[in-house]
């Protein structure tokens, strides 16, 4: 795999992409997703801010998986019940156990 990347996720035969063809990709990506910047630079800050919104970070949800063409896993991803583990903070505010 000298000088690229092997894929095989998603895809019916192995695919190597060259290193050099990232530049050219990652600018083709944000030509057309254009709000990937946004979505990230909300990201780190929703992460970095105390305490967390859950409203805030509710929409950020929803918006990352329109981004990513999957605007219906939002509801899946949001279920409280999908997400009982020690420490998560439901929308009510209350660490689950």
């Amino acid at each position: 795999m000298n000088g690229g990347v092997q894929i095989t996720a998603l895809v019916k035969q192995k695919v190597i992409i060259p290193h050099t063809e990232f530049p050219r990709l990652l600018r083709a990506h944000l030509a057309r997703n254009k709000n990937t910047a946004n979505l990230e630079t909300r990201g780190q800050l929703l992460r970095t801010t105390k305490p967390l919104n859950w409203d805030e970070v509710k929409t950020f949800i929803r918006e990352v998986c329109r981004w990513g063409d999957y605007p219906a896993i939002a509801d899946r991803v949001l279920d409280e019940e999908n997400n009982r583990s020690p420490g998560f903070v439901g929308s009510t505010g209350n660490e689950t156990m």
